[in-house]
């Protein structure tokens, strides 16, 4: 089952029952732990529609193919932040009050890594961008810390810029 992992799951998907996502999920574990498949296992575990997690030890996803538990360290890569950021947007396409409150960590990283490789500007602009979708989103406790955190940022950019 493992060796045509795609074909199973489409077949999975094409004819959905009940119970069909703990099936989904089972693979995607399968995937990870008997074949190292940690991108294979991301998929399963995006269409069996399972949320994107904080980090820790039993989070099945954080960064969508990036293995957490394999390189806790490196794991926040900046093709993983991208490739979770593009998941991001599709799902603000369907909704636009959609946030992944999880996955702002991740954004903010990001921000410091266009710094660190010279990208100021761009850091800049991520920063603004994330303040604006963090405002429109309410004003929960957690929302209100990511948005000091990303407003702290940008205004040590700023003082950069004008130095």
């Amino acid at each position: 089952m493992l060796d045509d992992w795609e074909e199973n799951l489409a077949i999975i998907t094409a004819n959905r029952t009940k119970g069909d996502v703990l099936v989904i999920t089972h693979l995607g574990d399968c995937l990870w732990k008997e074949k190292n498949e940690v991108a294979a296992a991301h998929s399963c575990y995006l269409v069996a529609e399972l949320n994107i997690d904080s980090y820790s030890e039993s989070a099945r996803l954080c960064l969508i193919g990036a293995d957490h538990l394999k390189c806790p360290r490196t794991f926040a890569s900046p093709e993983a932040i991208q490739r979770t950021e593009v998941y991001e947007y599709a799902k603000v396409l369907g909704n636009s009050q959609y946030i992944l409150l999880s996955f702002q960590p991740y954004k903010l990283i990001y921000a410091y890594m266009l710094v660190e490789v010279g990208k100021v500007s761009a850091s800049l602009r991520y920063c603004q961008a994330s303040i604006k979708v963090l405002k429109a989103s309410g004003r929960a406790p957690e929302l209100e810390v990511w948005k000091q955190l990303f407003s702290s940022l940008e205004e040590r950019i700023r003082t950069h810029q004008q130095v």
